[in-house]
């Protein structure tokens, strides 16, 4: 309708190496990334066509010690793909960090999933966050673990940081050991029942609870999730593979996350069950290797064209978290916003010297 507010849309691409568990002595280009970064020259136009809004996408790189032990620089990304970051910055994206917590294991010939060892997260942040800055010459727009993975010493670490907004959280989602069975890990991945599904400020220890309280300090936006019923995949006119998801799942409700990555009509049931549910955003995660299968399947295309078939486009708009709060949330705007367009400019300066020296 007419004059009806806006929905903030956070399509999150983390932009990592094109595979989990990547040989150490490879120095692989990152083919995915690649293919994102041409994905979204025709999307703008397209999302823009449909919204009718400005449109930005926010990209967490990967600069922790993964990075650091196969390409022999934590900034590799920043500096191998400059030309690309430079388009972002002019486009007025957000950049971020996003840290995964592997660490080699010589004996073992394997990447171990050190999500227990406190010592080694905090190493992780601190290499992330710094790189980040020493690169850009500016502190990064938000942060966003793998694998949904947090504890309270990490959220205190980002908070201290500076860290303006985290992405990482799945309201919903229960503990388990790892996202990678079979694979060496340590610890596990929280439980994230109770955690609230609209934007937060974190208590201090406490980061699936919202500190009322607090005026100052990061702000969780949590990744969007939804409960839907099989009945609810089935449309006045079912297809076959919506039959078969509804056979599939019987009469039981199944969980999950909103990513891009999903089938589209998965996809399209969790955002409609979420906005019915008076979600006053979307926050979309997607890999940026799920760009290389892309083409082959074209299913992340087909995903953004039922998005933009959705009643309600006209009202999203594709944006930036600090966008987002000042929209959605007021109160936990942060008082040092800066206008977005401004910073672009002196951070794409700053990553061109850097490639230069490199």
């Amino acid at each position: 309708m007419p004059g009806a507010p806006r929905i903030p849309v956070l399509l999150v691409i983390d932009v990592e190496p094109d595979g989990f568990f990547v040989d150490p002595d490879a120095r692989e280009p990152w083919r995915g990334f690649e293919q994102a970064w041409t994905w979204v020259q025709s999307a703008r136009g397209r999302i823009a066509a449909a919204t009718g809004a400005p449109v930005r996408f926010c990209w967490g790189v990967r600069l922790d010690a993964q990075v650091e032990r196969v390409y022999g620089d934590a900034a590799w990304a920043l500096r191998r793909y400059e030309p690309q970051f430079a388009d972002f910055l002019q486009h007025g994206d957000a950049l971020g960090v996003h840290t995964h917590v592997y660490r080699w294991d010589e004996p073992r010939r394997s990447w171990v999933i050190e999500q227990g060892d406190p010592g080694w997260v905090e190493h992780n942040v601190r290499l992330s966050v710094g790189t980040f800055a020493a690169a850009l010459g500016r502190p990064c727009d938000f942060f966003r673990f793998g694998d949904r993975w947090m504890s309270e010493a990490a959220m205190t670490l980002l908070d201290d940081l500076g860290i303006r907004f985290d992405l990482t959280l799945e309201p919903g989602r229960r503990q388990v050991p790892s996202y990678h069975p079979g694979k060496p890990s340590t610890g596990f991945v929280p439980d994230q029942r109770g955690v609230p599904s609209h934007p937060y400020r974190p208590g201090r220890g406490r980061f699936r609870r919202a500190d009322a309280a607090r005026r100052a300090g990061l702000v969780e936006i949590p990744v969007t999730t939804a409960w839907v019923r099989p009945l609810q995949g089935l449309r006045a006119r079912p297809t076959p593979a919506c039959a078969l998801e509804w056979l599939k799942f019987r009469l039981r409700p199944w969980f999950d996350t909103a990513g891009l990555y999903h089938e589209p009509r998965r996809l399209r049931s969790l955002v409609d069950v979420a906005l019915e549910a008076g979600a006053s955003y979307l926050s979309l995660p997607v890999r940026s290797d799920s760009f290389l299968r892309n083409l082959q399947t074209g299913e992340l295309d087909r995903s953004l064209e039922l998005l933009l078939a959705h009643p309600l486009a006209s009202r999203f708009e594709f944006t930036t978290p600090g966008q987002l709060v000042a929209t959605v949330a007021p109160a936990l705007a942060d008082v040092r916003v800066q206008a977005e367009t401004a910073a672009p400019c002196a951070g794409a300066r700053r990553t061109r010297t850097a490639s230069t020296s490199a």
